[in-house]
């Protein structure tokens, strides 16, 4: 593990460039409208249902957390905005 971690500090710009990016997009709601929306999502093609986490309930609330990580690669300079 201490060996990684010396590893990543060591990293040159060109391999940072090169790490995948990755986006977290979270769900809220009740069991039911975060499952509707995951595969209303999945008919559009944006993700398959099985790549979203179960669901996680939150204290003291009928709703739960969904969570998707999106991972894509990028390329050095590049910024969208």
């Amino acid at each position: 593990m201490l060996q990684d971690f010396i590893a990543a500090l060591t990293q040159t710009d060109e391999a940072i460039a090169h790490t995948p990016a990755k986006v977290r997009i979270i769900l809220l709601g009740t069991p039911e409208d975060t499952s509707s929306v995951i595969y209303d999502l999945y008919q559009r093609g944006f993700a398959e249902v099985t790549s979203w986490s179960p669901p996680q309930p939150i204290p003291d609330s009928r709703e739960v957390i969904r969570l998707l990580i999106r991972r894509f690669g990028r390329s050095v300079g590049s910024h969208q905005g």
